[in-house]
């Protein structure tokens, strides 16, 4: 469990870097990222046991909080045109990198904090799902912004 939860911070830590500093928006790789969340996200809910209707239910309304927030956090980023280099670019405020490391940090300290409770795993399972929906509202945020400003210039 440990080195799973290594994994998970070293991705986190990649990702955070990432967000904090002014990149060329490239959207034919915009959905690598949500990509391999989803893939660790399932990995990781798939080794914690059997997963029961009101799980699914509780990891669905998790998403559709996790968009609600990724697309704050996209309304938050700095997404604009650069003349210089004739592309769009995008960098999020240390908020926004904020709001998505506090939801991370919390997912950590309920899956130690709980071991092997069932219902600590579950709502560490929850906000794993809030950041997965989060990672893709702001990305799908993030490509819409860039289509209006490829299409004004």
């Amino acid at each position: 469990m440990m080195l799973n939860n290594g994994i998970y911070l070293l991705i986190m830590f990649v990702v955070c870097f990432r967000l904090a500093r002014e990149k060329t928006i490239r959207p034919g790789t915009l959905w690598i990222v949500p990509a391999l969340f989803v893939i660790m996200v399932l990995q990781i809910t798939a080794q914690n046991g059997s997963v029961q209707l009101l799980h699914l239910a509780l990891y669905a309304v998790s998403v559709v909080i996790g968009l609600a927030i990724g697309i704050w956090r996209g309304r938050m980023d700095k997404v604009r045109w650069n003349p210089d280099t004739r592309t769009v670019t995008s960098q999020s405020p240390i908020s926004g990198i904020a709001i998505f490391v506090v939801i991370v940090l919390l997912r950590l300290a309920f899956v130690q904090l709980g071991g092997h409770d069932h219902r600590m795993i579950l709502v560490g399972n929850v906000l794993l799902f809030i950041s997965l929906g989060s990672v893709c509202g702001r990305r799908f945020l993030i490509y819409t912004r860039y289509k209006q400003l490829q299409v004004s210039h």
